[in-house]
């Protein structure tokens, strides 16, 4: 009971913001579809890229916008105009190939996370900032994409060719965040503790 008194108030409030904006976008959108599987190959390094977009809204004869749903505030849009959370961008590849199922090849305008908190906390952030002020940062959806394939594809060579070893700490901002599978398999939540134990003996 305590648990229904607690979410079922904050899921309310997370329906009722959801369709207030839902209902503002929905003159602007030809189709949507939800949950699309797609794929693309990618030949330079003999590999399939798969995926699995939340939702892609088709909103003109060959445009469209491609949303994720998070009910957190990570990644930011600035991680991931940076990459270092490449999902929407690579997707964004996808749907210019015409990888997705039912969508077509379409050229990505708007790419999306739709963060479904409760009333005024919910929040929908653009990743692409094609319209910035400062243009030496500024990106399109399909510069993201473009840039997200190359440099997947030259990462990739260089794993493929032993040019560089899989390495699970990747990004030093993320040093203490242990959660990935691969970060289990190289047992890093040990060794940093053995290195900070050692650290402190001294």
């Amino acid at each position: 009971p305590h648990i229904d008194a607690v979410w079922r108030p904050r899921f309310r409030e997370v329906a009722r913001a959801f369709l207030e904006w839902e209902a503002g976008r929905r003159p602007g959108i030809r189709k949507t579809l939800t949950e699309v599987r797609g794929g693309v190959e990618l030949e330079p390094i003999n590999i399939r890229l798969n995926g699995v977009a939340d939702r892609i809204d088709i909103t003109g004869p060959n445009a469209a916008d491609i949303i994720d749903y998070k009910t957190g505030y990570n990644p930011s849009p600035t991680q991931a105009r940076a990459l270092l959370d490449p999902q929407l961008a690579l997707e964004a590849a996808a749907l210019s190939a015409g990888a997705f199922r039912d969508a077509g090849s379409l050229v990505p305008q708007d790419l999306l996370y739709v963060r479904l908190r409760p009333g005024r906390r919910f929040q929908v952030d653009t990743v692409n900032n094609e319209n910035s002020a400062r243009s030496d940062q500024a990106k399109s959806a399909m510069d993201l994409a473009e840039e997200s394939i190359d440099q997947l594809v030259k990462f990739v060579g260089l794993l493929q060719s032993g040019e560089k070893g899989f390495t699970s700490r990747l990004i030093p901002a993320q040093q203490f965040d242990f959660g990935g599978d691969y970060d289990h398999l190289a047992r890093v939540s040990e060794w940093s503790t053995a290195e900070t134990e050692e650290g402190g003996d001294e």
